[in-house]
């Protein structure tokens, strides 16, 4: 829950204190810690979608993400740099469970809204080969290699900084969460 706090909008689950530059009506409603599933929703068992309610044209699934058939020697493989294009192209064609997320990341489903919002930042992640029980698509975080605005900081601070690995760098401020 957030409230004001010896004049600064605090949470009073997780601590985290929004600048005191900004107007009241900048101030989301909830924190994002809050939207965090507890970790017993973790469980594989208890994702809404399993894997058969996944597309299981693996090949097209493939070509979407790298352009080319993969051959089925590998049980996963990454990929860097997916674009807002190619992320919505996956949701489309349902090759990725929108209520699943990376261990404790945001939902698969909030970062499509977090990228819809921020196109310029790219997701990274991993698929798994139709071959094994856990057939699916995972993000596992987003990079911004440019200069970040202002606005594009506060929302990936405010979505991401749980995150195992949380960067802003450099001058001109370039992104990169990864959860493990």
């Amino acid at each position: 829950m957030i409230k004001l706090i010896n004049g600064r909008w605090s949470c009073t689950s997780c601590g985290y204190e929004w600048s005191g530059m900004m107007d009241d009506g900048d101030i989301p409603k909830t924190c994002s810690c809050e939207s965090r599933p507890s970790i017993d929703e973790y469980h594989p068992l208890n994702s809404k979608a399993y894997m058969w309610d996944l597309n299981k044209d693996f090949e097209r699934r493939d070509i979407i993400i790298t352009g080319e058939k993969k051959s089925n020697k590998y049980d996963t493989y990454s990929f860097q740099n997916m674009s807002l294009e190619t992320l919505q192209k996956l949701f489309d064609e349902s090759f990725i469970d929108p209520e699943s997320s990376q261990n404790d990341s945001p939902t698969f489903e909030s970062t499509l809204e977090f990228m819809k919002n921020h196109p310029r930042f790219t997701c990274h992640g991993y698929a798994v080969t139709i071959d094994r029980d856990d057939y699916r698509v995972s993000i596992e975080g987003v990079d911004l290699d440019a200069a970040a605005t202002i606005n594009e900081l506060i929302d990936f601070v405010n979505e991401y900084r749980f995150a195992d690995e949380f960067n802003i760098v450099g001058k001109g401020c370039h992104c990169h969460c990864w959860f493990d």
